[in-house]
C-alpha cells in the first residue's frame, strides 16, 4: 500500500488517534514508523561512525 493512497492516510489517522510522541509528548504531526527500518538520520550516523573508525585505523598505521 502506497503511503500516498487514501487508504493509507485513513489507516494512519485511525492508528495515531489519541497517541503522543514518545520523545516529546506532542500529539501533532505524528509519523508511523516500520520497526526495524532505519531512518535516514540513523543511516547517516552509522556511515559517519564507520568512516571515522576506518580513518582512525589508517591514521594509526602511519
Amino acid at each position: 500500500m502506497k503511503r500516498t493512497s487514501r487508504e493509507w492516510k485513513q489507516k494512519k489517522a485511525e492508528f495515531v488517534k489519541g497517541k503522543i510522541c514518545a520523545w516529546c509528548g506532542s500529539s501533532g504531526s505524528l509519523c508511523v514508523h516500520t520497526p526495524g527500518v532505519s531512518s535516514p538520520a540513523e543511516i547517516r550516523s552509522e556511515i559517519y561512525h564507520l568512516a571515522y573508525a576506518r580513518f582512525k585505523e589508517v591514521y594509526r598505521q602511519r
